[in-house]
């Protein structure tokens, strides 16, 4: 059974609401609390009524030269509405939608060149199965042999095998391995030719009163994703191990 993985439709949803949030709710957040309104004049219009003195030049025909205005100093109410002023002027409805709408199609582009990939990766790659031999026995054992099927289109580099037996069908959800049966071996497996597999250095000495032999396969494909083959068979019914038994974990593969 297939192992579930996320979609990468989900994966797109979750990116497009970062974006949104980083190139929409943020600019407009930042321009409601941050941006002046109005910007302030640099230089305040004296709105102040003229004084009897200025009120008698005129009168007279008199010049009066005016003060040199002071520069307005913003108080801090001000100051810090004013300190993002070189943002606020690029944050219009347009610009947040054109950088929100480029955001949207570069992740488009993306997610859909990551797609084929793994369209390409599921078509091409190896899949690894087991089967099991029985190549001799004595009076109270036998010789179990693994051998390796690659139904795929490429080849695989097994990295570790496992094989033991029990005496009856399990019944626990999920199996559990003896660390002391499992082997390092690599080993190229090619895709098989009329359904021939390969043949695995690993053998398993079984008693004779253990009809059930499981364990996994662990193996890398040639776009170096790491895949696992379990396998739970009884070996009652047949030489060649036909029949496939125990909890789905137990034959479960990825």
């Amino acid at each position: 059974m297939l192992k579930q993985r996320w979609p990468l439709q989900r994966w797109f949803g979750i990116c497009i609401a970062i974006g949104l949030a980083i190139f929409v709710v943020l600019p407009v957040w930042f321009e409601k609390t941050s941006c002046p309104q109005e910007q302030q004049s640099v230089w305040p219009i004296n709105s102040q009524p003229r004084t009897d003195y200025e009120k008698q030049a005129a009168i007279d025909g008199m010049t009066i030269y005016p003060k040199t205005p002071n520069k307005h100093q913003p108080n801090a109410d001000e100051r810090y509405f004013n300190w993002p002023a070189w943002l606020c002027p690029d944050l219009k409805a347009s610009n947040i939608g054109l950088i929100f709408f480029t955001y949207c199609l570069v992740t488009v582009g993306w997610f859909s060149m990551k797609s084929n990939e793994q369209t390409l990766h599921d078509l091409e790659r190896a899949d690894l199965a087991a089967s099991l031999v029985e190549e001799s026995r004595s009076p109270t054992s036998r010789n179990i042999r693994l051998y390796i099927h690659n139904f795929g289109r490429t080849r695989a580099v097994t990295q570790r095998l496992h094989i033991e037996s029990m005496s009856s069908v399990p019944t626990i959800q999920f199996p559990i391995y003896n660390s002391v049966s499992t082997r390092s071996i690599p080993a190229t497996v090619t895709p098989s030719v009329q359904n021939r597999p390969e043949r695995s250095p690993l053998v398993l000495e079984a008693p004779l009163t253990d009809a059930i032999v499981f364990g996994f396969i662990d193996y890398a494909d040639v776009f170096g994703n790491n895949h696992t083959a379990r396998f739970c068979i009884d070996l009652s019914q047949g030489q060649a191990g036909i029949g496939v038994v125990g909890p789905p974990a137990w034959n479960d593969w990825n």
